[in-house]
């Protein structure tokens, strides 16, 4: 074996040594996570075993989370941080492509700061979105809703993530309450949002509910469009 050869292997195991003893805000602050939108008011620990204080992800807040990096990725220009709470786990992809991977957890629709004013949670299962080049790359995953709007709970929704063009999907329904619900909410790169509404029913005090929250009477039933940035 040549001095090349050994000077190589040297270079690659010193590399490799030096990402997988680097602690996990350094690793974090290398791999650019800032600028997707992720802030702390602490980090700790190692890039195999650390914590992140009061996590927030593009406005969304996580609260203390457990996280660890997969260092073969650093190496390959790619970081994957595999992230877990009482909510949940995900992994946070940056590189050419960014954004979720495997997400199960539950998310508080209240996190997501959205033009219309719901509550409930929203379950992702399997729930993976990321985007290359400012378009969506790979949308999958169920997704269960409970969503209430002041004093109407709404029927369980449930549906499935999908790539649409530039946007990431998600298309939900379900019926019960008095009422058929459909929503569908895209997003795009840059976390902008169109969430559009309908429901469908034929009681007259729920109609007139929704006319005073601002649905319009269209085609299929009482319908809203909202739209924003996520966590603003």
């Amino acid at each position: 074996m040549n001095r090349l050869v050994l000077g190589a292997i040297f270079v690659g195991v010193f590399a490799a040594g030096l990402v997988a003893s680097m602690p996990l805000g350094v690793a974090l602050a290398w791999t650019g996570a800032g600028e997707s939108g992720l802030s702390a008011s602490a980090v700790s620990g190692s890039i195999w075993n650390g914590r992140i204080e009061d996590m927030r992800l593009r406005g969304f807040r996580f609260g203390t989370v457990e996280a660890r990096l997969d260092p073969f990725g650093l190496l390959t220009g790619t970081s994957r941080v595999h992230l877990q709470s009482r909510d949940g786990e995900a992994v946070l992809v940056k590189g050419r492509s960014e954004g979720l991977d495997g997400a199960d957890a539950i998310v508080d629709l209240a996190a997501l700061v959205l033009a219309m004013p719901v509550e409930g949670v929203v379950r992702l299962q399997g729930a993976t979105v990321l985007f290359e080049t400012g378009r969506c790359s790979k949308a999958a995953g169920h997704l269960v809703a409970d969503i209430a709007h002041g004093k109407w709970k709404g029927p369980p929704l449930a549906g499935e993530l999908v790539c649409d063009g530039a946007l990431a999907v998600a298309k939900l329904s379900g019926s019960g309450a008095g009422a058929e619900v459909t929503l569908a909410f895209s997003v795009d790169a840059n976390a902008r949002y169109i969430l559009q509404s309908r429901v469908t029913s034929s009681n007259s005090a729920l109609r007139l509910a929704l006319s005073l929250a601002g649905f319009e009477e269209g085609e299929g039933g009482m319908q809203r469009s909202d739209q924003g940035r996520l966590g603003t």
